[in-house]
Formats: C-alpha cells, sequence, structure tokens
C-alpha cells in the first residue's frame, strides 16, 4: 500500500490494492495467477455509479493527486494502528478473564450489564470517535452510516475532512462539538487542514468575470471546466434558500454560505469565512457583489472585537506564541514553575500540550531563593493571572496564556512578576498587542486586581455525550437527605458551611491508581491532620491524607464532604489555603465574599478517581439515597484562600444555555458526576 503511486492507476491489476487502501482493509483477494479480481468493469457492475470508491478513484481518477493519495495513506496507517491497539487490549483483557474466578467473572458481568442500563438511557444520536491510545490520531466520522468518505481524520497536527456529495458541513459547528479533540477554528482556517470532494483537494479559485460570486477554472470559451471545481458564495439573502439549523441567516452573522460543484455532485459548507479562507479554500475575489460580503465581513468582525473587548484595553492585537508544557517560567529568584497541562491537553504543538490559564493558576513553584533580613520566604505558588495575559478567545472553555503577554500580567503569592522565556511553537493565536513594560508596581497591581465570588456548578448526566443535566430533586449531605420543596421545582443549589458541613480528612481514603475497583472506608471520628500512614496499605493502595500532607506540607487545611446523587457518591476532598497571597490584599478589604475564600477552585487531578463500589452481599435492594453507593468519585480540589463556606450550583437545563450567561471572568468550577461512573479523567471538562 505505501508504494502506491498516481501511476498505477492506469494499470487495472493494481486497481484492487486501491480499493483496499480506500477501505483500510489490508485483505486483498487475488486469482491463480496472483492478480487481483477488482478491475473497473467489476466494480462498475458490483457497486454501481455512485459508489464512493468508483467516483474518487475511477471517474475523477485524472484530478486525482498525490496529495489525497498520501491522505488515504495516512488515514489507512491510522486505522491500522487502531485495529492493532483493540487486538491487544482484547487479547490482554481475555488473558484476565481467563484467571478470574466463575464468581468474580459473575460479578464483573453484572457490573457490566448495570453500566449498559444506565447508558442506553440515553437518546443522542452522536458520531463514531476513533482515538488512538496518545490521542494524537483521531478518526470522526460525520454519518451513522461511518461512510470512509465522509469523515475528518486528525494526524501529526494535521486535519484531513473527506466528504462526498450531498455533504453539509458547518464550519462552526465542527469547532464546537470536537474542540476536545483538538479541532478549533484557528486550526480549521489554518494551512494545516485540508478538505476534499471524493479525490478532489479543493483549493479555491479566481471569481469569474462573467459570473459574479462564482469561482473555478474556464475553459477557451470562457465556460467553467465542470471536471474541476467551481465554487458559488452565496450572499445573506439567498441563505434563506438553504435548509439548515446554522445562524447564516442570523443578521448579526456575516459569514458566507459556499456551494462546491464538482460534476453532477454538491457539498454545502455554512459559515464559511473569505478573511480566514476557511478550510484552506481560498477565493480570489474581484466583483463588487464579492468585495461587498467581503467588506461585510470585516466591519462586523471588528464591531465584535469591539463590543467583547473592554473600553480601557482597546488595543491593536498581535499573533503569539501560548505557553506549553515544555516552556520555562520563572520568578525573579530563579524560582520554576511546574507546568503541567490538563484542559489544555487536547491542544498540542509537535506533541508537547497547551498551558490554559485554570491549567496554570496555582502551578507550584520550587527553588526560589528570596529571602527577607535572612528569614526565608519563597514564592510558592502562581497566585494571581490577569485577563490581560490571555489570548482573546477560549480554547476548551479556558483562556491560553500568552509567552509574551507573562511579563507584569503573572504573579506569585509573594507579588513578583513571573518571566517566560520565549519558545516558538506551531500555534499563533489573536491577543492583545505586548506593551513590553518591565515592571507593575504593587499600587498599579492592586488597581486592576478584581476579586470575584468562587462557586461551583455541579453537573448530572447519563453519560459523557449529554448537553443538558438532570435535575435533582433529592440529594444525601453527609448521610442527610437534602430535598426539594416541591415535586414540581428542582434544587437550584446548596450553600455549605466549611467548618459545620465537613469533616477532616483522615487516612481512611486510599487511591489505588493501578485499578478503580477497590473501595474505600469510612470513618465517622474525625482526627487531626497528622502524618498518618495505614499498615496495612499495599503498594497499590496509598492513603490521600498522605500524599497531601507531602504536597502540601504547611498552611493548608484538608477538609471532606460527601454528596450522594442517587447511586452515585461524590466524595468532594478540600484542600484549603490558610493564607492569603500579599497581593490581594488591598482587594481584599473591600471584598464582598470574604466567606467564600480568594482565588478559584482547582482541580488537583493526580489525586481525582472513579470507581466501582462493592455491593454488600450482593444485596442490590439496599442502594441509593437510603443505602448504599454503587460508584464513588473522588474529587480532589484546591480551595480558594481562607474559604468558610462554599456554594455549589445545580446545573438544570442544556449546558451551553447556563453557562452562555456565566461573566467571562467568573471562578466557577465545573464537576460532572455521570451516573454509574466513567474511566476517563474528565470532571469538568464534560
Amino acid at each position: 500500500m505505501e508504494n502506491l503511486s498516481i501511476n498505477d492507476l492506469d494499470n487495472e491489476s493494481k486497481l484492487g490494492y486501491f480499493y483496499c487502501l480506500y477501505q483500510c482493509n489490508p485483505l486483498l483477494v487475488l486469482d491463480n495467477e496472483n492478480n487481483t479480481t477488482l478491475n473497473s468493469k467489476v466494480i462498475t457492475q458490483n457497486f454501481g455509479y455512485k459508489d464512493d470508491f468508483y467516483l474518487s478513484f475511477i471517474v475523477n481518477k485524472d484530478s486525482l493527486n498525490d496529495t489525497y493519495l498520501q491522505a488515504r495513506k495516512a488515514l489507512y496507517k491510522t486505522m491500522m494502528n487502531l485495529r492493532k491497539e483493540r487486538e491487544q487490549e482484547y487479547q490482554k483483557e481475555q488473558t484476565r478473564i481467563s484467571q478470574l474466578s466463575y464468581e468474580e467473572y459473575k460479578e464483573e458481568q453484572g457490573k457490566k450489564e448495570r453500566q449498559e442500563r444506565f447508558s442506553s438511557r440515553n437518546t443522542n444520536t452522536n458520531n463514531l470517535i476513533l482515538e488512538s491510545k496518545d490521542k494524537n490520531n483521531v478518526i470522526i466520522f460525520l454519518d451513522s452510516a461511518n461512510s470512509l468518505s465522509n469523515l475528518i481524520h486528525i494526524h501529526n497536527e494535521r486535519i484531513d475532512i473527506f466528504t462526498k456529495d450531498t455533504n453539509t458541513i458547518d464550519i462552526q459547528e465542527l469547532a464546537k462539538a470536537y474542540q476536545d479533540y483538538g479541532i478549533t477554528l484557528d486550526s480549521l482556517h489554518s494551512s494545516n487542514t485540508q478538505i476534499f470532494l471524493y479525490s478532489q483537494l479543493l483549493l479555491g479559485s479566481k471569481e469569474s468575470p462573467n459570473n459574479p460570486l462564482f469561482f473555478g477554472e474556464l475553459n477557451k470559451e470562457g465556460v467553467f471546466i465542470e471536471s474541476k471545481p467551481v465554487y458559488h458564495l452565496i450572499g445573506e439573502i439567498d441563505s434563506n434558500s438553504i435548509e439548515s439549523t446554522s445562524n447564516n441567516i442570523d443578521s448579526n452573522n456575516s459569514l458566507s454560505t459556499l456551494q462546491v460543484f464538482l460534476g453532477s455532485n454538491t457539498l454545502t459548507l455554512l459559515n464559511y469565512s473569505l478573511i480566514d479562507s476557511s478550510l484552506n479554500i481560498k477565493l480570489e475575489c474581484n466583483s463588487k457583489e464579492s468585495k461587498e460580503i467581503l467588506e461585510k465581513e470585516q466591519t462586523q468582525r471588528e464591531q465584535t472585537q469591539k463590543e467583547s473587548t473592554p473600553i480601557d484595553s482597546l488595543t491593536s492585537t498581535a499573533f503569539l506564541h501560548p505557553i506549553l508544557e515544555d516552556n520555562e517560567l520563572k520568578c525573579p529568584h530563579n524560582g520554576v514553575v511546574k507546568l503541567k497541562s490538563n484542559k489544555g491537553k487536547p491542544f498540542k504543538s509537535k506533541g508537547i500540550p497547551m498551558i490554559l490559564e485554570s491549567d496554570l493558576i496555582n502551578s507550584s513553584i520550587v527553588g526560589c531563593t528570596n529571602n527577607i533580613a535572612g528569614v526565608p520566604t519563597p514564592c510558592t505558588l502562581i497566585s494571581v493571572i490577569l485577563p490581560s495575559a490571555r489570548a482573546l478567545k477560549k480554547y476548551n472553555d479556558d483562556y491560553p496564556i500568552m509567552q509574551d503577554l507573562v511579563n507584569g500580567n503573572v504573579f506569585s503569592d509573594k507579588g513578583f512578576p513571573l518571566i517566560a522565556t520565549p519558545k516558538p511553537n506551531t500555534f499563533k493565536i489573536n491577543s492583545p498587542k505586548p506593551t513590553h513594560t518591565k515592571d507593575t508596581s504593587k499600587e498599579a497591581l492592586a488597581s486592576v486586581i478584581r476579586l470575584t465570588k468562587p462557586s461551583m456548578r455541579l453537573r448530572y448526566k447519563i453519560n459523557t455525550l449529554q448537553r443538558d443535566n438532570l435535575p435533582i430533586y433529592r440529594l444525601k449531605l453527609n448521610g442527610e437527605i437534602i430535598e426539594s420543596s416541591s415535586d414540581d421545582e428542582a434544587l437550584k443549589s446548596i450553600t455549605l458551611d466549611i467548618h459545620k458541613d465537613t469533616k477532616d480528612l483522615d487516612s481512611t481514603i486510599k487511591l489505588d491508581k493501578r485499578a478503580y475497583s477497590s473501595q474505600s472506608t469510612h470513618n465517622t471520628t474525625t482526627h487531626n491532620n497528622t502524618n498518618t500512614t495505614d499498615n496495612n496499605a499495599t503498594d497499590s493502595t496509598t492513603s490521600l491524607l498522605s500524599l497531601l500532607l507531602k504536597d502540601y506540607p504547611k498552611y493548608y487545611e484538608f477538609k471532606e464532604i460527601d454528596l450522594q446523587l442517587d447511586t452515585n457518591l461524590l466524595s468532594l476532598i478540600l484542600i484549603i489555603p490558610k493564607k492569603i497571597p500579599k497581593v490581594y490584599d488591598k482587594a481584599y478589604k473591600e471584598y464582598e465574599y470574604k466567606d467564600y475564600g480568594v482565588g478559584r477552585f482547582q482541580y488537583v487531578y493526580r489525586y481525582c478517581e472513579c470507581r466501582e463500589l462493592e455491593v454488600k452481599n450482593n444485596d442490590y435492594t439496599n442502594i441509593g439515597l437510603h443505602g448504599d453507593a454503587l460508584t464513588q468519585y473522588i474529587i480532589t480540589l484546591l480551595t480558594p484562600a481562607k474559604a468558610k463556606k462554599i456554594e455549589i450550583h445545580l446545573a438544570n437545563g442544556v449546558d451551553s444555555m447556563t453557562e452562555s450567561k456565566d461573566d467571562v471572568d467568573s471562578h466557577i468550577l465545573k464537576c460532572s458526576v455521570i451516573n454509574g461512573g466513567h474511566s476517563e479523567r474528565l470532571w469538568g471538562d464534560i
């Protein structure tokens, strides 16, 4: 397969190899003379004139180029690797099952059936997504038939989109639906994205001098060559004739609809940007009509940027490099920031993930040599990130922090500015233009710090694909039932007093890094925070308290709250800083919500787990709010400093509607509970 070339298409004996390449199938049928049994006649007779392979490799053979062939080879390679990974997983699972006793096997089957019952309640229809273990290769099928001519292939930081006749692709919806896989509007507008209609690479063209808004190659008579792509740019008025759930007809949306014709085949692209040349389709506008569309889009973009940017920060913009996990950030005393990407993991440059704002805030600083009058006062963590350090738009519902904007905008807990060593990467993101201010005085810093009330939003779902939430009418808090006053109205929020509604974390909660099947026991007796280790702990099971005491040795409290939703136990482990970073001193005096603490909630991902709990005596009649839980979430959070209360909003309705009302700078941590549990560490990213 790897040695196939364009010239081989002229050899009928090679056509079977191309068919295997297209189908991502390594099995080839040969006759007695070792020749493939497939030829153009057999394909036409058996598959018909509308078959995707026939249209890609036979009808459009003359337009097929090496770019398409290399894209299909890359897809074939990814598919083979995915099959190999799954075969290895299957063999490993079969070996494990063979070592189970009959009782253990029956118990596992019961758990799987229970999980399937929870999942089967979802009525959404979603596209099949195949992903490699290292997350670097993804195949997203765009229809329920899992067509190999209607999919997205993400590989080596490239995006290949394969389409066929009658497909409609909404570019903005692609970015929204698959942002967790690294698809963003920036990536869809970049040269790393290419789109094919069957085997034809779509690159755009010049506008016809005689047909405004039509683009394509002309013959000597000035007529479009139908074997080449013809592009039709549709203005706002004509967009009404196209059936779509898109917002193209919204008066505030100046993006276009682009129809692509190839022979008798049609592809429709919604929310196409002339300015950005979406999907790397470049249209050269020459007519009055097309230039009006371009001007309208430019005007609307400038207006949108003005409306979304505060008046006091209306400055010029620049395309800058974000911080990645391999960047070096230091305080002035040579303390180094330990960078770890979590929410930024889907966005990688040469395999290195991006650091988003929630990844950077509260990151630890090691090796700081600062002292005052001989007394060590080291910078220990990042406590302040000003909005002026961010990119202009979010990735995975969070902001990238730009390398050139760290200086003067990111500060340690002792109030010292951080410095980033510039290191180019493949990302260039629209951001405020750097002012190159070397120093920011504490007075100037205090004037721009805005303290916001922190809170949590608890989202309860059937599975990870659900976009709305299950209403919560009753829950159990530390063993006591809390319920709505009305059967017609779900609970909206609960406010917890940390010292009344929590208990001290003890050494009975343990983490099992090898499996998520062990169950922790809960002790109703509280203990002081001492470095206690369970003598019965094995290498695979470690006391969470002992781990936290090593990571947070001073000035922290460790508390636990147990919330139960149906058969799901949510154990919130709170790491509460006892001191407020000095840079907040002035703002804290006038802060309205002192009881809720300063800062934001932050996941400590390495100490978060989801596990199944054992059912006593396999008695499933005693489960639920009045009995035991089946699933336990251990969610460890670094809380706002000096927090005395916690406000938890209980999400109702569709997430996009609920969260569209959030303020840009609001400190709301999202926590998702999936009924029955899930193995991926998604927590707030669902």
